[in-house]
C-alpha cells in the first residue's frame, strides 16, 4: 500500500480550475471551427434526401445542421467527461508537487531547512525536487 497517497484531488483548485476551463474553451473553439469550415466548404452545394415526407432538397449547410449540432453536442459531452478525468490526474501530477514546494519554501523562510521533499514516482517536477533538496542544506551551513 502506498504511503504517499493524496486523499484531495483538489490540491491547487485554482490552478486546476484555469487548467480545466483553458481544455473546456478549446473545446468550444474547436467545434466552432469545424462547424465554420463545414458551412464554408459546403457552400452552394444542395443535397437531395428521401426523408418520411418524401424528396427534400435543402442547401447542404441547412439540411446537416440539426444533426451536426446533436453531434456536436454528444461528443463534446463524451471528450468533456473524459477530459475531466484526465485533466484531473494531470494536473493533480502537477498541483500536489506545486503545493509541496510551496509548503517546503514556506517551512525554509521559518528557518526549519531540515525539511526535505519527497514526491511520488509519477509527479512531475522530480527534477526540481531533487534541486531544492540539495539547495536546503546548503543554506542551512549558512545559518
Amino acid at each position: 500500500m502506498e504511503t504517499n497517497k493524496r486523499r484531495n484531488y483538489f490540491i491547487k483548485p485554482k490552478f486546476q480550475a484555469s487548467f480545466f476551463a483553458k481544455f473546456i474553451m478549446l473545446l468550444v473553439l474547436e467545434a466552432v471551427v469545424i462547424a465554420l469550415l463545414f458551412m464554408v466548404v459546403s457552400r452552394g452545394t444542395l443535397t437531395t434526401a428521401y426523408g418520411a415526407d418524401g424528396l427534400v432538397i435543402q442547401k447542404t449547410g441547412i439540411y446537416f445542421l440539426f444533426d451536426f449540432i446533436l453531434i456536436t453536442i454528444i461528443a463534446g459531452a463524451g471528450i468533456g467527461v473524459a477530459g475531466t478525468f484526465i485533466f484531473m490526474y494531470l494536473t493533480h501530477r502537477l498541483g500536489g508537487p506545486l503545493y509541496k514546494f510551496e509548503r517546503t519554501i514556506l517551512e525554509a523562510r521559518k528557518g526549519l531547512l531540515s525539511e526535505r521533499m519527497d514526491l511520488r514516482k509519477t509527479d512531475q517536477l522530480s527534477e526540481l525536487k531533487d534541486e531544492i533538496n540539495l539547495l536546503l542544506p546548503k543554506f542551512d551551513d549558512d545559518v
